[in-house]
């Protein structure tokens, strides 16, 4: 095997099993093109999971990929190596490798403040967690809208993190035309709440509600019920103390189905 860098002949002369020389001689000319190798090249990137991603070699005129296409979809992070050839023919000196990450997507989850029933007319607020920016269809951009629809409906939010990967997740608020407890609910929405913002106890005036049927709950923005009360008097003090400064929601229900919500503000 030889190597030459120049253009170059080789003679060879035979032997014979009896140790005779072969009366004649052979010559390999080899001619060395003055062509030089490729060197190939590619980009690295990074996609979020599900997407695809385009290597894109350069260097030389075709290409061989070891363990995969130019368009990859990688469930993890991956690398492929590429081989050149040039015009020529002659193979690249080098490989070059395209490192993919990926990045996983966010888990997003949206909840509503109403866990029961709303009447028409009455509002909801719904909450997503789990990414860095959200938008909201029908809605508005931000973590947290207030929805009033008129029939049960459902919203979706679409969730984005840091590094710009997305998710979706949908809710269905429920809407009852609450028929035949009118007056129940004109009771319910003559509540008192003050003062708003509260630091230490937030106080709730039932006015004339039939405090044997009345539960109270305090949720937070997610919707979680950090605080919950039987109403003995028509006011009724809670201690809020101990929780943590942010929007909270007081939500009345009378007979375990008619309920409002009212906000107010943790110091």
């Amino acid at each position: 095997m030889v190597s030459p860098t120049a253009n170059s002949s080789y003679t060879v002369v035979g032997t014979s099993l009896f140790g005779c020389l072969s009366s004649n001689t052979a010559t390999s000319n080899i001619t060395v093109n003055s062509f030089p190798l490729p060197v190939v090249s590619v980009n690295n990137g990074t996609i979020c999971s599900g997407n695809s991603f385009n290597i894109i070699p350069s260097g030389a005129n075709t290409y061989t990929i070891q363990g995969g296409s130019s368009v990859v979809s990688p469930t993890a992070n991956s690398s492929y190596t590429f081989v050149g050839t040039s015009t020529a023919g002659c193979v690249s000196a080098n490989t070059a490798t395209s490192h993919v990450t990926v990045n996983p997507l966010p888990t997003v989850i949206a909840v509503t403040s109403a866990t029961n029933n709303i009447c028409v007319g009455q509002s909801a607020t719904l909450t997503a967690s789990g990414a860095s920016s959200y938008t909201w269809n029908p809605g508005g951009i931000g973590t947290s809208i207030s929805v009033s629809p008129t029939v049960t409906s459902t919203y979706t939010v679409t969730g984005a993190d840091a590094n710009g990967c997305q998710s979706i997740a949908s809710i269905t608020q429920s809407v009852s035309t609450c028929t035949g407890i009118n007056d129940k609910r004109n009771k319910l929405s003559l509540i008192e709440i003050y003062p708003n913002p509260a630091n230490e106890v937030l106080s709730i005036n039932l006015g004339h509600l039939d405090l044997a049927t009345v539960k109270i709950e305090v949720m937070n923005s997610i919707g979680q019920v950090v605080l919950i009360s039987d109403a003995k008097s028509n006011q009724v003090d809670l201690n809020v103390s101990e929780l943590s400064s942010g929007i909270y929601f007081i939500k009345m229900v009378q007979n375990g189905k008619e309920s409002i919500n009212q906000k107010f503000i943790k110091n």
